[in-house]
């Protein structure tokens, strides 16, 4: 093993630890939390799943399989969204309490997973492959900073300790220099630099992971879910007393949008304007069908488990 690989095996070990180590406080949760505090198990569970995956994610970059620069990269990347939509469901459970279903979790993970493969579908057919992989390495590193941070203040919420809130920012502020660090690209980083960089994101990660297992292992002072949900629907009538600012600033907006695409645009630049928008229009067209599927499962969901607890309330 030379020197560059040091640092990741130092945290693909630490990954592995931390998923190990993991089963006695999931055993634990399982066992001494039930009803209204299985919501805690869950989360935890979401979490460990998130460590096993990037565990496989860090056993990729170490590997020395004979693989495209372009593919190794994509591979990282999506090991690393699959732990970032883990960290959100970490987020649900601890925001949502006891309210929150496997079956939601479930039906919002796999609406995480299919918004992030119409997105990166959209990518992959608008640009070059060296581009769309570039244009996904931008979005995964956000999606990883900001899901450690949505953990902390999960945990800030739920339990009213802000120390995972700071080790979230931390190593959220950290997914820059760990991207750079492990994503081949056409100007790498020095050996000496990657390592110090590998060195300190494994560091981070003892902490991270530290600061999680000690908070979740005690009870918080309610299971009740944090957010209130709205009773109302959006609806159209509630615009007739803006109707006349609304059509206004479309209007102007939609003014300055067309004189400088049909007027200050040169023409041979309009047919990649078009193409790039008849792919976005059908990504959103997508991620509209899906969310009107999702919403009809989430709604026969919730009108089956209202009609079974009208049944039981009336035994």
């Amino acid at each position: 093993m030379n020197l560059t690989q040091s640092g990741a095996a130092a945290n693909f070990l630490i990954c592995v630890a931390v998923v190990i180590f993991g089963f006695y406080p999931l055993r634990k949760l399982d066992r001494e939390f039930d009803r209204q505090w299985r919501f805690l198990f869950r989360a935890f569970l979401c979490w460990w799943l998130a460590w096993v995956a990037w565990s496989v994610t860090w056993a990729v970059i170490l590997s020395k399989l004979q693989l495209a620069p372009v593919t190794k990269n994509i591979l990282t990347l999506v090991g690393s969204d699959l732990h970032a939509i883990l960290l959100i469901l970490v987020y649900f459970f601890l925001t949502r309490g006891s309210t929150y279903k496997p079956s939601q979790a479930l039906i919002e993970g796999i609406f995480l997973a299919l918004i992030l493969l119409v997105g990166y579908s959209a990518l992959y057919i608008t640009f070059a492959p060296e581009t769309a992989s570039r244009l996904q390495e931008e979005w995964g590193l956000i999606l990883g900073a900001v899901s450690t941070i949505l953990v902390g203040w999960g945990f800030l919420l739920r339990y009213n300790t802000r120390i995972v809130l700071v080790m979230g920012f931390i190593y959220g502020f950290a997914q820059p220099a760990a991207f750079e660090s492990v994503l081949i690209g056409k100007n790498p980083l020095p050996d000496a630099t990657r390592v110090a960089i590998h060195i300190i994101i494994a560091g981070l990660k003892i902490l991270w992971a530290t600061s999680v297992t000690l908070c979740i292992l005690q009870l918080p002072n309610s299971s009740d879910t944090l957010v209130q949900a709205s009773t109302s629907r959006f609806g159209f009538d509630r615009l007739r007393t803006q109707i006349v600012f609304m059509c206004v600033q479309s209007l102007a907006l939609l003014s300055i949008f067309l004189v400088f695409l049909m007027g200050l645009t040169p023409k041979e630049y309009l047919h990649e304007i078009f193409e790039g928008m008849k792919v976005l229009a059908s990504a959103c067209a997508i991620i509209l069908f899906i969310i009107g599927i999702l919403d009809r499962i989430k709604s026969r969901g919730a009108a089956t488990e209202t009609s079974a607890t009208r049944e039981r309330d009336s035994h």
